[in-house]
């Protein structure tokens, strides 16, 4: 009984202290000025979730065959992955890939020039794939025929399809951790635009089923 007690005030002090918080927090976004009351990232509708877990558990099993064989190195890869999350506006991403890109040797100046899209001091042979890796991200995850035939001419089938797994990785959690903020934004007064919670919170919910269970399945 002492512990079912203890539990229901711990409990009740944490959701307590929760809308608070969130209180506080909307009071905070109220006193911003309209123009910057917005939620300005990418994130997942339900299609789009699909879309992407349907590519991910098809192709996720080349991410690992990616990192291995090799024909991508890895500054190579951490330009890819911070060209689609530059796009995507996933901060968090941004942060982990530039401080990947960091240690695998790319300069502090390069990194803060790609962080603002600019690749004009990116390896020239990178160019091509760097470059789909931004329409890629900015099609959300539906790049045209046209350029998906460029990446493959310029790099031949079995690089394309290493530089495919980084860049789908990317997308996916860009896109899912972006659309956690959302529905977190939306409890504080900022909703993404066109979107709805239900759509926000029934990604979530599926993502934390199935985001396991794909990578279970494709180790």
């Amino acid at each position: 009984m002492r512990f079912r007690n203890l539990l229901s005030i711990t409990l009740g002090l944490a959701v307590g202290c929760g809308l608070s918080y969130i209180s506080y927090r909307r009071s905070q976004v109220r006193a911003l000025p309209p123009n910057q009351r917005t939620f300005p990232k990418r994130i997942f509708n339900l299609a789009g979730f699909r879309r992407s877990m349907r590519d991910f558990l098809a192709y996720g099993v080349q991410l690992q065959r990616a990192r291995q064989s090799g024909r991508i190195d890895k500054p190579f890869a951490e330009r890819l992955m911070l060209a689609v999350s530059v796009v995507n506006g996933c901060r968090a991403c941004c942060t982990m890939h530039s401080r990947f890109a960091l240690r695998a040797g790319v300069s502090t100046e390069e990194i803060q020039r790609f962080r603002t899209g600019d690749w004009a001091d990116a390896p020239a042979e990178e160019l091509v794939a760097l470059l789909f890796a931004q329409h890629f991200a900015k099609s959300g995850g539906a790049p045209t025929p046209e350029a998906c035939t460029r990446l493959t001419e310029t790099y031949g089938d079995a690089k394309t399809r290493d530089l495919m797994a980084f860049v789908r990785f990317a997308q996916l959690t860009n896109l899912f951790g972006n659309t956690a903020e959302a529905l977190w934004s939306r409890l504080l007064g900022v909703p993404a635009p066109r979107s709805a919670w239900w759509q926000e919170g029934s990604v979530l919910l599926l993502g934390i089923i199935l985001l396991p269970a794909a990578m279970l399945r494709n180790r």
